[in-house]
């Protein structure tokens, strides 16, 4: 199955075209998700995954966000593409 295919079949399961951008930033993070995890940029993503999953069609990772994070970006990202 192409992208083309794999974007059609959530569109229309999630009748929706919806994209939602997972940009971290550590001052829009809700604290309670600082305090209680040791990877707060994951368990922000993960939540946002979990909440909107039904209701879109993709999710969209803009780098910049994960570049200021220097030596974690690709870690982030890769955890965070493997949980979508």
């Amino acid at each position: 199955m192409d992208f083309r295919e794999k974007l059609n079949n959530i569109v229309h399961k999630n009748n929706s075209l919806l994209c939602i951008g997972l940009d971290v930033d550590i001052n829009k993070i809700p604290q309670f998700l600082i305090e209680l995890s040791g990877d707060p940029y994951l368990e922000f993503n993960k939540s946002i995954i979990d909440s909107t999953k039904d209701i879109v069609c993709a999710y969209k990772l803009n780098l910049a966000f994960y570049e200021v994070l220097a030596n974690d970006c690709f870690s982030l990202l890769r955890k965070t593409l493997a949980y979508i």
